[in-house]
C-alpha cells in the first residue's frame, strides 16, 4: 500500500512538471480522445510554455523610502499608548463585570439539583457551561492584564 502510494506521488511530481501539447481528436463513432502525441484530424488545445526567467535587479542593500518603517514621533506614539490603555482598561471593567455576573450565574445554577438529576454526569452536564463562561471570563481579564503591563513596561 505504502509502496502505491509513493509510486503515485512520484509520478504526479513527474508528470506536473511535464511540458507538452495536448490534442483532442474525436473518432468516427464520436468518442473524444486526448493525447500528448498528434494523430490525423486533431486539434491542439493545450500548449504549456516554459517560463522564461527575467534577470533579476541587484540587491541593494541602501536603505530606501520605501524600505524603510515609517518613523512615529514620540508625542504620537505616548497618544497612540494612551488611547490603547483606555481601551484596555474600558475592556478590563466589562470583562471584570462579566465574570462577576457568570460566577453569580455559576453559583445559582451549581447550587440546585434537579430531580431529573439522579445521575450526577446530568448535574455536571447542565452547570458545565456556567462553569465554562466563568473560566472564559478569567482567561479574557488575564490577557488584558497582560496587555496593559506590556504598556507600563
Amino acid at each position: 500500500m505504502h509502496k502505491r502510494t509513493a509510486l503515485f506521488l512520484a509520478l504526479a511530481m513527474t508528470t506536473s512538471l511535464a511540458r507538452a501539447d495536448i490534442y483532442r481528436s474525436v473518432d468516427a463513432s464520436g468518442h473524444v480522445t486526448f493525447s500528448n502525441i498528434p494523430s490525423p484530424g486533431a486539434v491542439r488545445i493545450l500548449v504549456e510554455k516554459p517560463h522564461q526567467r527575467t534577470a533579476e535587479p541587484p540587491i541593494s542593500h541602501k536603505p530606501t523610502a520605501e524600505t524603510q518603517f515609517p518613523q512615529i514621533s514620540p508625542s504620537t506614539q505616548k497618544a497612540m499608548d494612551h488611547t490603547r490603555r483606555k481601551i484596555l482598561d474600558n475592556e478590563l471593567a466589562s470583562e471584570k463585570k462579566a465574570l462577576a455576573e457568570a460566577k453569580k450565574a455559576y453559583l445559582a445554577a451549581s447550587s440546585i439539583r434537579l430531580g431529573s438529576e439522579h445521575n450526577y454526569q446530568k448535574y455536571l452536564d447542565r452547570v458545565k457551561p456556567f462553569k465554562d463562561a466563568v473560566t472564559i471570563h478569567e482567561q479574557n481579564i488575564a490577557a488584558i492584564e497582560q496587555e496593559l503591563d506590556k504598556l507600563r513596561n
